[in-house]
This record gives C-alpha cells, structure tokens and sequence, in this order.
C-alpha cells in the first residue's frame, strides 16, 4: 500500500501512500489483530459447520400437497381429503415426491449420482 519515497538525514522514512499520512501510521494494533483473526476463524467454522449439515441432512423440506383437480371433482369433504394429500421431500442430492389425486400414489423420485 505504501511505497519507501527517501530518507531524511535523521534517518526517518518518508512514504508516499495513498492518503499521504505517512508510513504506517494506519496499522492496526495487535489487539485488533488477534481480535479480526479470531472473528474469521470462527466464521470459518460455521460455514465448514453449516455445509456439513447441508450435505448430512437427507431431506430439507418436508410437505405435503393437495391435488385441487382430484378434490374438487368428486366435491371431497374433510373425511375424503385424505385420499388427495401427497407428500414432498427433498434434500441436497435427491427427493420425492408423492402425487395423490384419489386412484392411488404416483411417486416420482429423483436423484443425483
């Protein structure tokens, strides 16, 4: 950031930096230091934490979906609305999904491998 410019006849170092306030003066203190150090390594760690889940965890989302066309056909009350409920589950590398519109499940699953 800052560049040696000359030196004085007291041996003092003059800089030419980029806000002309001389060499060093801007540095920060050990304390500060120690202090941004153990900020980002602990921001390391979530991170290394947080994707160590995202890839352990088989499912993330969990639902389950109502087949409107099915349900509004035979004009289904609460006690039949079962027939119509599915299920979805995905997760990072694969999921399913449980379509039910009243003649059945039709799972449709997916993958990445």
């Amino acid at each position: 950031m800052f560049t040696e410019f000359g030196r004085r006849k007291d041996g003092a170092v003059r800089c030419a930096g980029l806000s002309g306030s001389g060499c060093g003066s801007e540095d920060m203190s050990n304390r500060q230091k120690k202090a941004l150090f153990c900020a980002c390594g602990a921001l390391s760690f979530a991170c290394v934490l947080c994707a160590a889940v995202a890839v352990g965890t088989p499912q993330w989302v969990r639902g389950t979906i109502l087949c409107h066309t099915g349900a509004q056909l035979v004009n289904a009350t609460d006690s039949e609305l079962d027939q119509f409920v599915g299920r979805v589950s995905y997760g990072l590398f694969h999921g399913q999904r449980l379509r039910q519109c009243g003649l059945g499940g039709r799972p449709l699953r997916f993958s990445c491998e």
